[in-house]
């Protein structure tokens, strides 16, 4: 949100929540939208990943097995 957005809303508002209520609607909406729109990964995708960014760990702590 632009800079000049904000400073609108500011100027606009009438009334701000005070604590401990602007932390509890904090978690309340946290609660209620904690993954909105997040993407989750297959099970393949994810062991394929590991594999690429962790390839030199797992050689060196892991040996392979016959």
């Amino acid at each position: 949100m632009p800079l000049s957005e904000k400073d609108g809303l500011l100027q606009h508002r009438n009334l701000t929540i005070t604590s401990p209520w602007k932390e509890k609607l904090g978690y309340k909406v946290g609660y209620l939208f904690n993954r909105v729109a997040t993407y989750t990964p297959e099970r393949e995708e994810i062991k394929d990943w590991v594999g690429v960014n962790f390839k030199e760990m797992i050689d060196k702590y892991i040996p392979n097995q016959p």
